[in-house]
């Protein structure tokens, strides 16, 4: 049977901001006092300075060693799962995504989600967890295709970087293989990713617009 899936995007897409840094600065962040200095200290040189003073990893390699994790992989996994849900909780979801995937899985047009996400898997695996509870009506297969992290002699680092480039290369990897892509939707931050072949293959696709948390970037969005 082909594949047929609905690709979305988490931060700014099917919820209203970026969930990891938010966390980290809100009620539920495990970052000591020192360490939440050091994290906005890294915050600024990586999206306050223009250019970059480090690195996509090196920002988020430095960020894994202020968490302090268990270095047992369940342990920290369960860690993660857990803040994710406690940071999306809070946090305004929007329900059109949902309403798309549950009408065209109602039509037997989409066979499963993939949430294609630059965050780290087990955390937006608690995000997803939320935010389907509180917007889905059917129970859509899933599955969570995200950065990840090994744990090493120098404490947790990253193992591979779900950028708008790995987004792109697994998207076209799909098409492929002959799986249908039905619905793709990201913020327009990842202008990288193929949406238009999406389209000319007779996919949706939806270039989410962020302005920003009162702002709805589905409302009025039309598929592109």
């Amino acid at each position: 049977m082909t594949r047929r899936l609905a690709v979305l995007d988490v931060d700014r897409t099917l919820i209203a901001g970026t969930v990891w840094p938010r966390f980290l600065r809100g009620a539920h962040s495990p970052l000591t006092a020192v360490a939440r200095a050091a994290f906005e200290d890294l915050d600024w040189r990586r999206y306050g300075q223009v250019p970059p003073r480090v690195s996509e990893i090196e920002y988020r390699d430095a960020v894994l060693r202020l968490l302090d994790m268990s270095d047992s992989a369940d342990q920290a996994e369960a860690a993660m799962f857990a803040w994710g849900k406690a940071a999306a909780a809070g946090m305004h979801a929007y329900p059109q995504p949902a309403g798309l995937v549950d009408s065209l899985w109602r039509a037997n047009l989409v066979t499963e989600v993939v949430y294609l996400t630059s965050g780290w898997t087990p955390f937006i695996a608690g995000v997803v967890d939320d935010i389907r509870r509180r917007t889905y009506t059917e129970d859509v297969p899933f599955s969570i295709v995200g950065s990840t992290m090994t744990s090493g002699a120098s404490g947790w680092r990253t193992s591979a970087l779900m950028d708008g480039a790995a987004k792109a290369d697994w998207i076209e990897r799909q098409l492929e293989t002959g799986t249908r892509i039905e619905l793709l939707a990201d913020d327009q931050h990842h202008d990288i990713l193929p949406f238009d072949r999406v389209r000319d293959l007779g996919g949706q696709i939806f270039k989410i617009a962020y302005r920003g948390e009162n702002h709805d970037p589905w409302d009025g969005a039309v598929d592109d």
